[in-house]
């Protein structure tokens, strides 16, 4: 009857699974790891702190996303330019005034066809003065010996070319983004000038175009917006010279020669064409595209363009050299587009500043106000010291060698096998006050004994 009341005992664990498990306490392997936030009820921490994540509310919302428009992937526009030169309607009748320098012959009134040419669409030359050389050659030109004779050289300016007009056409695109512009879409341009050449950026509105169609400018609109005065003095000037190979060459001024302007000089203006759908207001407006005419001059540079005429081949040919001004337009801007991963990307960089000042009001509290060494016993806990506890472990191991049965060393401790312990093991005994004698061993409780194989196992 006893038999058949007594509890049969488990069965010993025999897999690797079964064994793991029996060592290892399922809530500890599983355990959940979260961070500890601390309280510090103070009204002066809490006052900053939420100011300072009110400033990067504002900085974000309005300065990042509304104003700079984050949320737009931006992208240089391409596109087509055409430059044309169109004659004054009606054509002038009176002489300029500049016709009369004594540093030119008079001028020519030339048509448009005659005072530009191009080198390419986006560039445009207009001539504002020439110099003309009759060349001869009394042999042929397949002989070695055979060298050309200048004849007398005459400079004239070209009457009225400021009266002139410019013709622009041009259509942006941004083929990466998907968006491209047609006359229609485009709003009415407008010319710019920059007032201060040490503030870059600010430009000024000048004329306003009001045709959706081609752009119609007036040379002097063009050269008064660049602030390029064509009657202002130059410092250097290009001549002919028949020592050279090519026939001309540069000259400085000296103090004995006339005054020479930059009508005979010439120059060079980079027409920057700014697009942009997205800086006139708040919000980006993706269906309308704005631009803007930008002139700069681009100082210590000339042009010119050399030109031959045959009046009687091979004997007999007229030199043309022109000097003048050369348009050159560049597309310039940003068109841009709303993307959802640019806006992600600018609002975890903005986001990143919640950190920031999360950072500085610690700092402040821990190292700077009055009250830090409260701050930072209630921001930091302190743990044991380990060193402490691993010689406590290291006694209490060897007075469990000691006793012979895994018990703690309290008192006087018969040692059954001292040859067993180590010379660490001995200086910790005898540093915690134990006598090595055989006279009374003293069994572990099974507290002690539990506490000794939780060691063993490294589970406390």
């Amino acid at each position: 009857m006893a038999s058949e009341d007594a509890t049969e005992a488990p069965a010993p664990p025999t897999g690797c699974w079964d064994v793991f498990w029996t060592k290892h306490d399922p809530d500890q392997v599983f355990a959940y790891s979260t961070v500890k936030l601390v309280s510090i009820k103070d009204r002066y921490l809490g006052i900053f702190h939420y100011l300072a994540m009110f400033i990067i509310f504002l900085y974000i919302v309005f300065w990042v996303i509304l104003y700079q428009k984050a949320y737009l992937k931006l992208e240089p526009p391409v596109g087509a330019v055409r430059l044309t030169l169109v004659d004054p309607s009606p054509l002038p009748t009176s002489e300029p005034s500049y016709c009369a320098a004594p540093t030119v012959n008079g001028c020519k009134y030339w048509l448009s066809s005659q005072a530009s040419s191009q080198s390419d669409g986006r560039s445009l030359f207009i001539t504002t003065d020439v110099q003309i050389t009759h060349v001869s050659r009394e042999c042929n030109d397949t002989s070695i010996s055979c060298r050309p004779t200048y004849g007398n050289t005459t400079e004239y300016f070209v009457g009225n070319i400021e009266k002139f007009t410019m013709s622009l056409d041009h259509s942006p695109r941004s083929p990466n983004l998907g968006i491209k512009f047609s006359t229609e879409d485009i709003a009415p341009g407008v010319l710019q000038t920059l007032p201060d050449e040490s503030k870059p950026n600010e430009w000024k509105d000048k004329l306003t175009f009001e045709s959706l169609a081609s752009d119609s400018l007036a040379l002097t609109d063009l050269l008064d917006a660049a602030h390029y005065n064509l009657d202002a003095p130059a410092d250097q000037y290009l001549n002919l010279d028949v020592s050279t190979p090519s026939g001309w060459t540069y000259r400085p001024y000296t103090a004995d020669q006339k005054f020479k302007p930059y009508r005979q000089f010439g120059g060079v203006i980079l027409l920057m064409i700014y697009y942009d759908n997205h800086e006139h207001g708040f919000v980006a407006n993706q269906n309308i595209i704005y631009y803007a005419y930008r002139p700069i001059i681009i100082t210590g540079i000339d042009d010119f363009v050399e030109e031959t005429i045959w009046t009687d081949f091979p004997t007999e040919q007229v030199k043309l050299l022109r000097r003048g001004i050369r348009v050159v337009a560049v597309l310039t801007g940003n068109l841009g587009k709303f993307d959802f991963q640019t806006l992600l990307v600018q609002l975890t960089s903005a986001i990143a500043l919640i950190a920031v000042s999360k950072t500085v009001v610690d700092l402040l509290a821990v190292y700077v106000l009055p009250r830090r060494q409260h701050y930072y016993k209630a921001k930091y806990e302190e743990t044991a010291d380990f060193s402490d506890l691993m010689r406590q472990y290291k006694l209490e191991k060897a007075a469990a060698k000691v006793n012979g049965a895994m018990g703690f060393a309290t008192g006087l401790v018969p040692a059954p096998d001292t040859e067993a312990l180590t010379e660490e093991e001995k200086y910790y005994l005898s540093q915690a006050g134990v006598t090595l004698d055989q006279s009374a061993a003293i069994p572990p409780t099974e507290a002690e004994a539990n506490s000794i194989e939780m060691h063993e196992r490294g589970t406390v």
